[in-house]
């Protein structure tokens, strides 16, 4: 699909991938939110909800990257567009802003799993009988192992 170079068509393609970022924010909000309340019987809906915002997005920034990439000309032309036009590069801006905003709460959601996951893995050990060890510190200010060991800890 080609498309030419306007002001027009600029600004349809940024507020259609501006649009799909501002879902994904919203979603991965609403992940948060299911991630900090526990409640996972929630997360298969909004994972397969996210691929599909990803997936749109990846396809507007691949015709986005058509559009600029042919050569040099083209970008700078694009950053011309932009450059020259105030509701364009607010448009730009703001898509920018929405796209970081996703890698940052994506990120907080993925340490949120990761902490959630350890605790439970150290949770299965213990039942298990197993041992864990963590890092400690002694009175001295030395760093020690020390294994939990069903509901004991031994140095």
């Amino acid at each position: 699909m080609q498309t030419t170079l306007s002001k027009d068509n600029i600004k349809r393609l940024i507020d259609a991938e501006l649009e799909l970022a501002t879902q994904l924010q919203h979603l991965l909000q609403q992940e948060n939110d299911v991630l900090s309340h526990r409640f996972y019987s929630e997360l298969p809906a909004i994972t397969e909800q996210k691929i599909r915002l990803v997936e749109q997005l990846e396809a507007r920034a691949t015709q986005r990257q058509q559009i600029v990439a042919p050569d040099a000309s083209a970008k700078r032309a694009w950053q011309g567009l932009i450059d020259q036009d105030a509701l364009l590069k607010d448009s730009w801006a703001q898509l920018q802003q929405e796209l970081d905003l996703c890698k940052r709460v994506n990120r907080i959601n993925e340490l949120v799993v990761n902490r959630s996951l350890k605790a439970t893995q150290r949770v299965l050990s213990i039942i298990r009988g197993g041992s864990i060890e963590q890092d400690l510190y002694s009175r001295a200010g030395d760093k020690v192992k020390a294994r939990a060991v069903g509901s004991y800890l031994s140095v």
